[in-house]
């Protein structure tokens, strides 16, 4: 019979890619060190203990297009994927594959569209930033934008999970077995880190809603039309985008998560927003129900 750890390396190779998404950004800050060395004298103490003076080369809305959609990509890719490797990679239900790399391909347009764009305007960028940096501009800080593009990439891969019964090395079977086992287990480890990583999520956005409704309530309550608490869809938003992504991040089939997601959906679903926003008595049904929930996930741990 197969241990556990076995099991678990084979459905995961069944149900997930491994993958890694970096995105590259050169961020034009620069160390000057004759501002960094003044700043010392000036305060007697040794430059290399006092710190160093940072420059931004540019103002941010230069680089702010090229950043946001970086950003972007980078909540997009956490929110679909959970932790796998100790570089960096994750894991993408192949349920989401087609999905998601539509999804990067279009981004990527979007980013490198921005990039060029802020490449057409570096000349100008430049400029302005010799008329605000004054004295602190150095034209040596500046790149030749020939040479701008290469500092702006994204790089995307995927590849299977590597099976553990497949071997190819000119060991003996007790050091391939030993090897298998290892890696089995490393597997299971991984796996129950990324599992963990989806019940953190919705108990943090579960907990989240529920401590953000109960101050909107004690502040209406107190106050009333005074009251300066806002109300903010946002709040639901954010645990319904957690509790819809988990059918495919459940890679375990576990049917907990899948039992507590049911119920979170309920929640949401007779407590909409414009309840929650108006209604004392809505709000304090999803704020009981989200104790529930949060009980429920504290037993389940």
């Amino acid at each position: 019979m197969e241990n556990n750890a076995t099991n678990k390396a084979y459905d995961i190779r069944s149900k997930a890619y491994e993958i890694t998404l970096v995105i590259r950004r050169k961020t034009f800050t620069k160390k000057d060190k004759a501002v960094s060395e003044r700043v010392a004298v000036r305060n007697g103490t040794n430059a290399r203990r006092a710190g160093n003076f940072n420059k931004r080369l540019f103002a941010k809305k230069h680089l702010a297009k090229i950043n946001s959609i970086a950003t972007e990509i980078g909540n997009y890719y956490r929110e679909k994927t959970l932790p796998w490797g100790i570089g960096g990679s994750r894991i993408l239900p192949t349920a989401l594959f087609f999905e998601f790399r539509a999804w990067i391909i279009k981004k990527e347009a979007e980013f490198y569209e921005a990039v060029n764009e802020f490449i057409a305007n570096y000349p100008l960028a430049v400029a302005e930033a010799k008329a605000e940096l004054n004295g602190l501009f150095n034209p040596a800080d500046y790149e030749d934008p020939a040479k701008l593009r290469d500092s702006f990439r994204i790089e995307f891969e995927h590849r299977p999970i590597a099976d553990t019964s497949d071997f190819r090395l000119a060991l003996s079977d007790i050091a391939v077995e030993r090897l298998k086992n290892e890696l089995e287990s490393d597997y299971s480890k991984k796996l129950d880190k990324a599992m963990a990583e989806i019940w953190t999520r919705l108990s943090e956005s579960v907990k989240d809603m529920r401590d953000k409704l109960d101050e909107y309530s004690k502040d209406h309550d107190v106050n009333g039309e005074n009251a300066s608490k806002k109300f903010m869809t946002a709040w639901a938003r954010n645990v319904r985008n957690v509790a819809k992504a988990i059918p495919s991040l459940n890679l375990t089939d576990d049917p907990r998560l899948e039992e507590l997601r049911v119920e979170v959906e309920e929640l949401l679903e007779s407590n909409p927003d414009d309840a929650l926003k108006t209604s004392v008595d809505s709000r304090k049904k999803a704020i009981k129900k989200a104790d529930d929930i949060l009980g429920k996930m504290g037993a389940f741990a």
